[in-house]
């Protein structure tokens, strides 16, 4: 009980620290004659003039395109330089002859096309395939006289 007592007391304690701290102290202004109890309102500011930004990469274009500028009309003047015509004068000395070659002349030698090996060897495999398509033909006739016969055996063993 004691004990209960003890902490409900610092409990109180600590509730009147706070409601202490909850109120507020404003000062009050001083009431004088000279100010009024109202401020007046403050005079209004001039607007703000807007700046323009220098940027460094604005200044690089800036460079950039002069200096491109400049190199264009560099070119232009030099191919106009060039294209200008200035005669020369005529040149006088011997005319250019070649030496005569010491090498023998080239002779034309036999070739093989291989088209052509190549329309003999089709040629050939063409006959084999055309062979073996005969012989198919042959084994299919001869099967179907088999058939047949051996049908017509049957049709005569039936009568």
């Amino acid at each position: 009980q004691q004990h209960q007592s003890r902490l409900r007391a610092r409990l109180a304690e600590l509730e009147q620290e706070q409601e202490a701290l909850r109120v507020r102290k404003a000062q009050q202004l001083p009431p004088t004659i000279e100010h009024p109890a109202i401020p007046p309102k403050p005079e209004p500011k001039p607007l703000t003039v807007p700046h323009p930004f220098k940027l460094r990469s604005e200044v690089r274009h800036e460079n950039y395109v002069a200096e491109f500028t400049s190199h264009l009309s560099e070119e232009e003047r030099q191919k106009q330089a060039e294209a200008e015509f200035k005669a020369r004068a005529m040149w006088n000395g011997v005319p250019f002859r070649p030496r005569e070659s010491e090498a023998p002349l080239t002779a034309p030698s036999e070739f093989a096309l291989a088209t052509i090996a190549r329309a003999s060897e089709r040629q050939a495999f063409d006959q084999q395939i055309e062979e073996k398509w005969r012989a198919i033909e042959e084994e299919k006739a001869a099967a179907e006289e088999a058939a047949r016969k051996a049908e017509e055996e049957e049709v005569r063993q039936y009568r």
